[in-house]
């Protein structure tokens, strides 16, 4: 079995999961994949923690340390997983220092920290809506997952996100004394909707049943014209991500807006915002609710915290090329750019060169219609250009220009078949090429920055994604 961890930083709480996962070889598609996951660890749903505006550190620091002895957790047994920063939490000004502090505590290797609302979507569809989604691929399903500071929304189809955005709708932009409306803090994107409505935004204000209502009337428009992909001024005013679609078939919720929409019983006190107010408006609204009795997502307010854990990570083939099993795992890889069959060899030879002069390397995927005939003539162009780069390189003598010894970064090709080793060697002429080269293969497309590829496990590599694209 195999361990991932989860912690999801939010507006309003914090909250951490641990999994464990089987390595199996889909029966239907022919992947390796995670099958049979299951919870072994949840942590209590908790306050973020603040101070001056900031994240408190020590606090943090020993709400971990309780997470680490209360899940029997032990570092060196976590295969994937990751940390996010949601909401106005990714704002603070204190967010890198918490991304050195978990990137030390779970260690580089195995765990991925972002403040990244692209993923935040994406894993949110994925672990609440995907195997819907898969049940009913004729339908798409737009997914909003609704915290105290953003909405994520994510379009799919067949299990299958083809659009993410993001924006500073939440329920915690304004923040009252449990059980009351006296206001207590707000954000900026709080201050700037009681501005618009000319609502006095003084703290120790207590707001009317009307001020309420007018305030929960706007978010509850703002969504609809979100679903309904109609142009709103003000939405463009709080978008972190811009989003456009079309009318969607099915509208699901997840995040802690999404748990009070499915379960109207709980608390309209515990967390002193706005979340029950904007789940019953939620819920009365023709539009928003037209799904909420026969689609019900599987997470809800941990869609989050489970999309990190597991639906991060895919799994390679068993037939990638690694140059040395020692220059694993490779974090933080850009990716540069995508190889196809319309790009000039002139295109493609910058590309490969950006890669290999970059410390860290760089990573292309190659997009193609593959047979065994392609594969031979794209290894034997790949291998000319490589050829060409490393010659040049030796031949130039001024030291302002890179050299054939500055070569240090690791080429990393993406390939969706199983031909990896076949084309590694192919590229190398049989590993006699002095170039690092990694060609991890069965990998679906991503639109995404970076890469992370973890240490292999059982023949296979974890790869993860982020910095998801529009």
């Amino acid at each position: 079995m195999k361990l991932f961890f989860g912690i999801d930083i939010g507006t309003t709480t914090t909250h951490a999961v641990a999994l464990e996962a089987k390595i199996s070889k889909n029966c239907i598609t022919g992947r390796m994949e995670f099958v049979s996951p299951s919870i072994i660890y949840q942590s209590p749903v908790v306050f973020t923690p603040y101070h001056n505006g900031e994240i408190d550190l020590s606090n943090f620091s020993q709400m971990w340390e309780r997470w680490l002895v209360e899940s029997q957790l032990r570092r060196d047994d976590l295969v994937g997983g990751g940390a996010i920063l949601t909401g106005l939490a990714a704002e603070s000004s204190n967010r890198n220092r918490l991304k050195d502090y978990l990137l030390k505590e779970l260690g580089s290797e195995s765990v991925i920290v972002a403040a990244d609302p692209g993923l935040e979507s994406w894993v949110s569809f994925m672990a609440s809506v995907q195997t819907l989604s898969r049940s009913n691929p004729h339908l798409t399903f737009l997914h909003l997952d609704i915290g105290g500071g953003t909405t994520n929304v994510a379009l799919g189809k067949d299990g299958v996100v083809k659009e993410v955005g993001s924006f500073f709708i939440g329920a915690r932009h304004l923040q009252f004394y449990p059980g009351t409306f006296q206001l207590v803090g707000f954000s900026k994107y709080g201050e700037r909707l009681l501005k618009y409505f000319g609502i006095e935004a003084n703290l120790e204000r207590h707001f009317s049943q009307d001020e309420i209502g007018t305030i929960v009337s706007a978010y509850e428009k703002l969504l609809e014209d979100l679903v309904c992909g109609r142009s709103s001024g003000y939405l463009s005013e709080v978008a972190q991500m811009d989003f456009k679609t079309d009318s969607a078939d099915v509208i699901t919720f997840s995040g802690g807006v999404g748990e009070l929409i499915y379960s109207p019983d709980a608390s309209r006190t515990r967390f002193g915002d706005l979340g029950q107010e904007l789940a019953d408006a939620i819920r009365q609204s023709p539009v928003l609710s037209k799904s909420l009795s026969t689609f019900i997502p599987d997470c809800k307010g941990r869609a989050t915290v489970m999309g990190m854990a597991i639906h991060t990570v895919d799994l390679s083939g068993s037939t990638s090329y690694i140059c040395d099993p020692k220059v694993l795992p490779l974090r933080d890889i850009p990716i540069l750019g995508v190889i196809h069959d319309q790009l000039a060899d002139a295109s493609m030879e910058k590309l490969i060169e950006l890669a290999l002069h970059l410390p860290q390397g760089g990573a292309l995927q190659i997009e193609m219609k593959w047979s065994l005939e392609s594969v031979r003539v794209l290894g034997e162009k790949l291998f000319k250009i490589l050829e060409n780069i490393i010659e040049r390189g030796r031949r130039l003598e001024d030291p302002a220009r890179p050299k054939a010894e500055s070569l240090c970064g690791i080429l990393v090709l993406l390939v969706s078949e199983n031909i990896g080793k076949t084309l590694g060697e192919l590229v190398t002429h049989w590993r006699t090429l002095p170039v690092k080269l990694c060609v991890i293969d069965e990998i679906p497309k991503r639109r995404a920055q970076f890469i992370k590829i973890g240490k292999l496990q059982e023949g296979v590599l974890p790869v993860t994604f982020y910095g998801i694209e529009k």
